[in-house]
C-alpha cells in the first residue's frame, strides 16, 4: 500500500509541488474551460495566487522579446543657468548611468535617448 506522502511531493518548506507536465495539462485545461481563474483554481485545488503566477509566467513567455524590454519615456529637462556642482545623473532602465557635467552634453544626450528610442522621439 502506498501512503500519502509517496502520493504528495512537497519542497523543504512543506509546499506541495506540481511536476511541470501536471502544470501544463491544468493550464490547457483551464484554456479550455469558460470558469474564471479563481473558480478553477479553487475546483483544483491550487491556490490562486500559484494558479495566476502561472499564468502569468505562461503569457510573458509567450510574449516576443520585443514587447518584454522595458520602454523609455522621454520627458522635457531644464537646467538652471549656472552648470550645477554636481553632475546630473540619469538612469535608465536595465541599468545605464549616463551622467551630464556640462550643458554642452545634452544633444549628446537627447541623440542617445533617440537612439535607444526612436519610436518615441520628436
Amino acid at each position: 500500500m502506498t501512503s500519502t506522502t509517496d502520493l504528495i511531493k512537497t519542497d523543504s518548506r512543506g509546499r506541495i509541488t506540481v511536476s511541470r507536465a501536471h502544470r501544463e495539462a491544468l493550464l490547457e485545461a483551464f484554456d479550455q474551460s469558460t470558469m474564471s481563474a479563481q473558480a478553477f483554481a479553487q475546483n483544483h485545488g491550487v491556490k490562486y495566487t500559484t494558479f495566476a503566477n502561472w499564468l502569468q509566467r505562461r503569457r510573458r513567455a509567450a510574449e516576443p522579446p520585443e514587447a518584454q524590454a522595458p520602454r523609455l519615456t522621454l520627458a522635457e529637462l531644464t537646467l538652471a543657468p549656472e552648470t550645477p556642482a554636481r553632475p546630473l545623473a540619469l538612469v535608465l532602465p536595465g541599468g545605464l548611468r549616463v551622467e551630464l557635467h556640462d550643458r554642452a552634453q545634452l544633444p549628446l544626450l537627447t541623440a542617445l535617448l533617440e537612439t535607444l528610442n526612436p519610436a518615441e522621439s520628436c
